[in-house]
């Protein structure tokens, strides 16, 4: 059987090596060169290489480069893991929303590498302060309105040691209190802080609400405001806490993860059994038969009654990455996986470059091209569904996409952090065209795609990566063949 793939293995092979000129041309030896994202003396990885993020290390982007990279690059994940740790919060403080353990979202300082920052990152950096706050030498500015990061810098850990060794966590630091610490000790006060959010919430899970009532709403990655829309285009609560699904998933790895660490029996008991109650709820709770796939997220009304937020958005596919789904065993998890899957890989989701943030037919939702909505396509989420699928033993599907992600790559010529595109599957990066598009949308005030995202580079190399380590795939599954045989066709792709 023939299915409706984009590439032959020549155009591939050609495919693969424009992108590797690509890199050339940015005039890179090494991967790190050109992404210019470990600055010297290991001080941290830059968002991007545009104006917006290029002087700002968020904790959450930090921690995707180092999980896409773990297998190549080591030292580049040891060096995220120490810096992380070295901002990690150690007091409470509203303002820019740091508690003890936590992982920080975003960090800016007037000088890296002993050199003054832009003018413009300076200019950035003042209008954050005063929202968030500085230091008393007002030469950084450092913000924590983040639940996703904390549960991810353990599962990072995690993985580093379970590749490396557990040296690591041996290591020290000075942290933001001005004493030295071990990893092992960061680690510790991450999970603290996990356990305890989990243990506020009624439903046992871990829902984000902000600290500082000008922090940002949704402290996922999904972090725009109108990322979360009730099916009635109303945006969900997030005054009153959501529990998004693949945050959900991200807890679970967390907890089975400190629950690997702990020498107490007791503890680890307790942390299995926390994790084993999310992966229940998300079951029981987010799943929706009707749509055979999850809730994007749970909220509450103003009387606190739950609701799932039942868009269809890309967040499910997500939780395939987690081992929430995996450690059900492939007989109980297969109706959940196939659902998501065929969900992913019809028209509404799937475009030439990768999955929307939401379905199609919410496109009139929220009344604008929002950053996370029907008309937007993230490389770095289409990469994290693509490990998922891996996971799973999707190989084939996992590798549409990642063909897709290089795809969208190769005709931008650079690493933009997301792409627009249309009813038409008609793709949009370029400043201009950009505007022109918003314009046409009535959206003139939507953001325009960030270039040399660090997270789009890093998925771009893993893939590139994977496929001189790994060049055969397996055999392809009755399911699998059933999904690539019906999926939408491309061939016009990209113009």
């Amino acid at each position: 059987m023939k299915f409706k793939t984009r590439w032959s293995k020549e155009s591939k092979r050609q495919r693969q090596i424009s992108l590797l000129s690509l890199l050339i041309a940015h005039h890179t030896k090494q991967p790190e060169d050109y992404l210019n994202l470990v600055s010297a003396g290991s001080e941290g990885i830059f968002a991007s290489t545009d104006e917006k993020y290029s002087y700002a290390i968020f904790g959450r982007d930090s921690i995707e480069v180092a999980e896409d990279l773990l297998d190549s690059h080591k030292q580049l994940a040891h060096d995220v893991i120490m810096t992380l740790a070295s901002l990690q919060g150690v007091e409470l403080n509203l303002r820019r929303e740091e508690e003890p353990g936590k992982i920080h979202h975003e960090y800016r300082s007037r000088k890296f590498q002993g050199r003054h920052i832009s003018s413009h990152a300076a200019m950035i950096l003042d209008n954050l302060q005063v929202v968030w706050g500085s230091t008393p030498s007002r030469d950084e500015m450092i913000y924590y309105g983040s639940y996703d990061a904390t549960p991810l810098y353990i599962r990072l850990v995690g993985r580093y040691v379970d590749k490396y060794g557990d040296a690591i966590l041996d290591n020290k630091y000075r942290g933001r209190d001005n004493d030295s610490h071990t990893i092992g000790a960061s680690l510790a006060a991450a999970q603290q802080w996990l356990v305890e959010k989990i243990s506020l919430s009624p439903l046992g899970l871990l829902e984000y609400r902000r600290l500082n009532p000008r922090g940002i709403e949704n402290q996922v990655w999904k972090d725009s405001k109108t990322a979360y829309l009730h099916l009635d285009g109303s945006i969900a609560n997030y005054e009153r806490g959501i529990a998004s699904v693949e945050l959900q998933g991200y807890a679970y790895d967390a907890l089975m993860t400190a629950a690997k660490f702990s020498k107490s029996e007791t503890e680890k008991r307790e942390l299995r059994d926390m994790a084993l109650h999310i992966q229940k709820v998300v079951i029981d709770t987010f799943w929706m038969g009707d749509e055979n796939y999850f809730a994007e997220g749970i909220d509450h009304d103003a009387r606190g009654n739950n609701r799932q937020i039942k868009t269809i958005c890309s967040n499910g596919g997500v939780l395939l990455e987690s081992g929430l789904l995996r450690d059900l065993g492939p007989g109980a998890s297969a109706k959940f996986v196939h659902g998501v899957v065929a969900q992913l890989f019809n028209e509404q989701l799937l475009t030439s470059v990768g999955i929307r943030s939401r379905a199609l037919k919410y496109k009139k939702m929220p009344g604008f091209v929002d950053y996370h909505g029907s008309y937007t396509v993230w490389p770095k989420e289409t990469y994290d569904i693509a490990k998922g699928l891996k996971k799973f033993g999707y190989f084939n599907l996992a590798e549409e996409l990642e063909d897709r992600i290089l795809a969208g790559v190769e005709s931008a010529g650079e690493f933009y952090e997301f792409f627009y595109v249309d009813e038409q599957d008609k793709t949009y990066y370029e400043k201009r065209a950009v505007r022109n598009f918003l314009l046409r949308k009535r959206s003139a005030d939507s953001p325009i795609p960030q270039k040399g995202q660090a997270w789009v580079i890093s998925a771009v190399l893993a893939i590139e990566y994977g496929r001189v380590k790994h060049q055969k795939l397996v055999n392809v599954s009755e399911f699998e063949s059933g999904i690539l045989a019906d999926m939408p066709n491309h061939s016009e792709a990209i113009k």
